[in-house]
């Protein structure tokens, strides 16, 4: 078949920003962003569904706390965009253009709906 050069010419723009901001520092901030995740989850002793080896690591990171499925229905209601896992819990993907503020505020909004719920364990 023929190549789709539309989307050819749709990547372009996405394929720049990436040059310009640089795979290498991408990569690291991805590293940052996810640690400080886990970080999180492990102060509030949540389970943490990824590897904690940072070289192993993808750029998501799951974590299942209490009511994790209503949880992340309410996240995704109040525009903190993340998915859900059976058995994973809360899928949180983190971008280069996410700041550490916005990581901060996405799991304060969670303990703000726990608190708000009965807790299942």
């Amino acid at each position: 078949g023929t190549s789709n050069v539309p989307a050819l010419y749709a990547a372009q723009p996405g394929l720049k920003i990436i040059r310009e901001a640089g795979v290498d520092r991408i990569r690291a901030k991805s590293k940052q962003m996810t640690a400080r995740l886990i970080e999180l989850a492990d102060q509030r002793g949540w389970k943490v569904n990824c590897t904690r080896d940072p070289e192993r690591r993808g750029g998501t990171v799951a974590i299942d706390m209490p009511n994790s499925q209503e949880v992340c229905q309410e996240l995704l209601r109040r525009d903190v965009v993340v998915d859900w896992r059976p058995k994973a819990g809360v899928r949180f993907s983190p971008h280069f253009y996410n700041t550490m503020e916005e990581i901060d505020r996405a799991i304060e909004t969670v303990d703000e709906i726990l608190s708000g719920m009965r807790v299942e364990k």
